[in-house]
């Protein structure tokens, strides 16, 4: 049989499946306005390399029912991972988001990157069989067409680092590598509240923060794989320092990080908080003030304004009044939403902020891993 697995058309085909199957070979026909003849041809080839499998019958045909195609699960699997600052993030699961294994492992500032990560992911291969790709999801700016990592503000030594090069040189698997915030926001769109949704803003609100668009129900990623980096947006071009190499940028006064170095600074200067004597993270920072600490709650609402003010630009800009906010400063929910609300509407043309709608993500902490190792079994699959 003649092979087809870099045609366009059965990559359109294999999309099609995947967002609508279980779907017949007359409603992919339909959908695609190609004939019957030659999506039979096609699905034959993406079964005959077990990309789709039939799985059952639509009795809905009003005649002889019509078999159903959809994306097979048992294609294999892939080891996923999200590469934080501090951390290592890593989950082995299908195309269609079954998780099988996952765990975290932590990484310290002064052990080197590159060798941490080629020995857990040697250890995590050892013990799995039928890994056929890795997914790399990184907190920092990524180059997707090229797998480099470009920058990082949390470690420096991520910063211009071909991990795709490296790690299948290393390990003779095809790697993918993408921004955190656009692996989530597949996993959002996938199995999330976005289910369903053709345009929407993926906020990733975390120790940084970056923005996806989805843009009739695909992640827009540029030319090169580098869009959404609003966390580096100047709001103030005498402001601190950021990783980035500039001063300023909205990860410097509005993410995570900052929140708490922020209250850690406040704290040592004698600001009264219910902070003292405890461990500040956000998530005692999220707790206190929603006890009502006066410091914890400004933190939080300055940085919920900070955000609103880009948010308010980014609507403009792209018409999409939708917004997802993810990351671990979701938490904060109504504490968070609240500000950035009201400078939307306040900022966003009106026309746009009446239409606003404002959603909390509701997927795990394993979501960057999770959409990682999915996108690099879509890449090979298709």
């Amino acid at each position: 049989m003649e092979k087809y697995e870099n045609s366009p058309k059965v990559e359109l085909i294999y999309r099609i499946i995947k967002e609508y199957g279980p779907i017949s070979r007359n409603d992919l026909s339909k959908t695609t306005g190609m004939g019957i003849l030659t999506i039979a041809k096609y699905v034959d080839q993406l079964i005959l390399n077990g990309k789709v499998v039939e799985s059952g019958w639509d009795d809905k045909t009003g005649g002889r029912p019509a078999r159903l195609i959809s994306i097979n699960p048992n294609f294999g699997k892939a080891l996923g991972i999200e590469l934080g600052g501090s951390y290592i993030k890593w989950v082995i699961s299908n195309c269609v988001g079954d998780i099988f294994q996952s765990g975290t492992i932590n990484v310290q500032k002064n052990e080197p990157i590159k060798n941490n990560l080629e020995s857990q992911i040697k250890r995590i291969l050892d013990d799995n069989e039928n890994i056929k790709s890795i997914g790399i999801a990184s907190t920092g700016i990524v180059e997707t067409i090229t797998g480099t990592s470009l920058c990082s503000p949390q470690r420096e030594d991520l910063n211009d680092f071909p991990i795709k090069k490296c790690l299948e040189e290393k390990f003779s698997l095809p790697v993918y590598l993408d921004d955190v915030c656009r692996t989530v926001a597949y996993v959002e769109q996938n199995h999330g509240v976005a289910r369903n949704l053709k345009n929407f803003l993926y906020f990733y609100l975390d120790v940084g923060i970056g923005l996806s668009m989805v843009l009739d129900g695909k992640i827009y990623r540029g030319p090169f794989g580098i869009s959404g980096e609003i966390g580096h947006f100047i709001l103030d071009e005498n402001g601190p320092s950021c990783g980035c190499g500039n001063r300023g940028c909205l990860e410097v006064f509005a993410s995570i990080s900052a929140i708490v170095r922020n209250a850690k600074k406040f704290i040592e200067n004698g600001v009264q908080s219910s902070l003292h004597n405890q461990e500040i993270n956000i998530e005692n920072i999220i707790n206190e003030a929603r006890k009502g600490d006066k410091l914890s709650y400004r933190l939080i609402t300055e940085s919920g304004e900070r955000i609103g003010a880009v948010a308010a630009q980014v609507i403009n800009f792209t018409g999409i009044p939708l917004i997802i906010f993810g990351g671990r400063l979701k938490h904060a929910n109504q504490l968070l939403i609240e500000p950035i609300q009201h400078i939307i509407k306040k900022n966003a043309l009106s026309a746009l902020s009446q239409k606003l709608e404002m959603k909390i993500s509701s997927l795990d902490d394993w979501s960057g891993a999770l959409g990682a190792s999915m996108l690099s079994l879509l890449e090979i699959i298709q």
